[in-house]
């Protein structure tokens, strides 16, 4: 009777150890960068290519409403804007945003009234996703957001330099 018992036991635990894994969930689906993670990655990139970073700012669209600029180059009238859905919420993309890009192209704003002249490159967040669970493949695909984060600030600020952006 209690090998019967302690063979059953044995037969439930290996039954339960070859169950199917958990499906894949929303919970665990990549996600975002945060803006507390990119803004930093983007200063970065600004002092790589040789640019003091400075803190935010506001500009003013056309439409009259406000744009955080997050990054901004120090002595210069341009700068990053890094959108996350929360930003978008209070702007119209039709008439405060340019057109997402459809390929690598870079979606600028200029700036209005008291902020004409400034010039700045539009990050929309959801563009730049990584998965923040444990693994070798999820690490992977966070590196591969940042980098290309970095490389559109760093594409960015090449063409400002080049066309002596204000």
């Amino acid at each position: 009777m209690k090998a019967r018992l302690v063979f059953a036991t044995l037969a439930f635990g290996l039954l339960a150890a070859c169950s199917a894994p958990e499906p894949r969930t929303a919970h665990n689906a990549a996600r975002p960068l945060e803006a507390g993670r990119a803004i930093p990655l983007i200063a970065q990139a600004f002092e790589e290519t040789g640019i003091q970073p400075e803190g935010p700012r506001e500009i003013q669209l056309p439409t009259g409403k406000k744009l955080r600029v997050d990054v901004s180059a120090s002595g210069h009238k341009w700068g990053i804007a890094y959108l996350t859905s929360s930003d978008l919420a209070h702007l119209e993309p039709g008439r405060d945003l340019p057109p997402r890009p459809t390929n690598d192209d870079l979606a600028i704003v200029q700036g209005h009234g008291p902020d004409a002249g400034s010039v700045v490159l539009v990050l929309f967040a959801d563009e730049y996703r990584a998965d923040d669970h444990l693994g070798e493949d999820r690490q992977k695909a966070g590196i591969v957001a940042e980098k290309k984060l970095q490389r559109d600030v760093r594409d960015f600020v090449v063409q400002a330099k080049a066309r002596k952006l204000p």
